[in-house]
């Protein structure tokens, strides 16, 4: 009888070790979206300037609406991801949202506020975009940097007028 209770409780122990060393795995790799996002980034813009480049279609409002599609089809399913770089995430999610808008206002071509509307969202989405260049290094093909560089310039421009309206209310 004593022989059992010990081989009982020597099984019992063993079990619970077993137990416990299950519980130690090593979790799985968490898996970052931040270089699959700056990818799709970078064909979301080659598509959109492909696009543009290639159309035979008069300035319209499909010409508008589409090009701002074809970077959203590349870009649209990171809105949830998880990214390493919390800051590249914020910036995925404006550039994202500014880009959404940029479509909805497309709808809007022919009205009055139209050009000054597209105007304002294109200024965000290119200061958005050049953000993330600069920090992120977008990977666009070597055919489309001038392209790139080309909005990059603006969204500084549009950065520093920025930065100088908000140093100019302060004065006040």
């Amino acid at each position: 009888m004593e022989m059992k209770k010990i081989l009982l409780v020597l099984m019992a122990a063993l079990l619970s070790v077993g137990l416990t060393a299950c519980g130690d795995e090593p979790k799985a790799e968490e898996k970052y979206s931040d270089d699959a996002y700056l990818k799709a980034m970078a064909k979301g813009l080659e598509d959109r300037w492909d696009y543009a480049d290639s159309t035979t279609d008069d300035v319209s409002r499909k010409l508008y609406e589409t090009a701002a599609q074809k970077e959203l089809d590349q870009i649209k399913g990171f809105t949830d991801s998880k990214f390493k770089d919390s800051k590249l995430q914020e910036k995925a999610i404006q550039y994202i949202n500014v880009t959404k808008e940029s479509k909805k206002i497309a709808g809007e071509y022919g009205s009055d506020s139209f050009d000054s509307d597209w105007s304002k969202n294109a200024d965000t989405r290119n200061q958005i975009l050049a953000d993330i260049d600069k920090e992120f290094n977008i990977p666009i093909s070597k055919e489309y940097q001038t392209l790139l560089d080309e909005q990059n310039a603006k969204g500084k421009e549009v950065a520093e007028e920025n930065d100088k309206t908000k140093n100019n209310s302060r004065i006040y």
